[in-house]
Formats: C-alpha cells, structure tokens, sequence
C-alpha cells in the first residue's frame, strides 16, 4: 500500500510538475507531457512527440535541446524526464531512472485520500454537509485518429491521447477537491500524488 500523501511543510513550495504518457509497441513511441499545475492557463498539454527508430517528430523535435535527434533511446531519455504512465509495450530504455505510474494503484491511494479529508471536516466540526467533491478515476477517453501515419504510428498516438486526456481529467479533480480542502482545512494546494510500480509515492 502507497504512503498516504501529506501537506506540504510551509517553508516548502509544492511543485506542481508534468507527468508523462509513453505509449506504443516496439520502437515507436508516442510521448504526451500532461501539465498538472492548477495555474497553468494555456493548455493542459504542453509536449507531444513521436519516436521511432529513425528519430523523433513533434513539439519542437528540431531544437537544440533534443542533440541526438536520431538516437532512439537517447531521445526518450531526454523526452521521459518525469514520472510515466506507461501503456502497452513500447521499447523504453532500461535506465531512465524515472518513476513508472502504477495507474490502478494511484487512483486506489486518491481515493483513501479523501476519504481521511473527509474524516477530517467530520472530525474538526467545520460543517455537517461535506463539500461537492469530484470523482477521481482515470479513464482513458478516445478521440479521432491522426492522420499520415503508419499503423504502429497512429496506434501509438491514439492510445497516448486516449490517456493522456484520462489523465486531464484526473489531474483537473483531484485539483478541484484540492480547492475545496483547503477552504475547510487550510494549508497549501498538494500537486497530484502518484504511486510507482514500486507502491511508493511520488509527485
């Protein structure tokens, strides 16, 4: 069982950091970066690339930052920077020493979350009638399909989107519900807590 996520010291300012979604089969790999700090306006994505075994394509895939554009596992070393929700088989490096999501297992720890901030309004007698809170699951949401690419390709892309807008979701009500404790409780906004395949949280 995942340790229970705790507030914030108040010396500490939380890091609201991206996650990750890698998805895809063998050497292609769709990367989708999913932003999960609450202040963020533009947009709930801010990377998308696809990598295969002839390089990288995508959100800035020409820039500097991105030297070994023609190196598959380099490149997913530089892109795979923060914890992954990895979805089915793609070919990862073996050393990227990042978190790797167990998705079933953070929604499990959300949810045992709430339930003791519940137990807390209830226990501290700052209203009978508890707040409106979101639900927290993570479902993966289809959309269209991309167009141009192979099949490995828009496999890959599909099932990144697929999650990474599940993630969106998660991301945008463990969000809210952060709002609503905060009003009742007090402290600091908690960035998302996220349990590895380790069952060890992370953030």
């Amino acid at each position: 069982m995942a340790d229970s996520p705790t507030t914030p010291d108040a010396t500490t300012t939380p890091q609201f950091d991206p996650v990750l979604v890698a998805a895809g089969r063998g050497s292609t790999v769709a990367v989708w970066q999913v932003e999960t700090d609450p202040r963020v306006l533009l947009g709930d994505f801010s990377g998308a690339w696809l990598v295969t075994s002839d390089g990288v394509t995508g959100f800035a895939a020409g820039a500097e930052w991105i030297p070994e554009r023609g190196d598959h596992d380099a490149v997913l070393r530089l892109l795979l920077a923060r914890p992954v929700f990895v979805v089915g088989e793609p070919d990862l490096p073996a050393d990227l020493g990042v978190p790797l999501v167990d998705a079933e297992a953070t929604v499990g720890n959300l949810h045992r979350d709430l339930e003791r901030t519940r137990e807390a309004i209830r226990a501290g007698g700052t209203g009978a009638r508890q707040p409106a809170w979101e639900t927290l699951e993570l479902t993966p949401l289809s959309g269209r399909a991309p167009e141009g690419l192979d099949e490995d390709a828009t496999a890959a892309v599909v099932e990144a989107m697929a999650w990474a807008r599940g993630i969106r979701g998660l991301v945008r009500a463990w969000n809210q519900n952060e709002k609503l404790r905060v009003r009742r409780l007090g402290g600091d906004a908690r960035p998302l807590p996220l349990v590895d395949r380790d069952g060890a949280t992370v953030h």
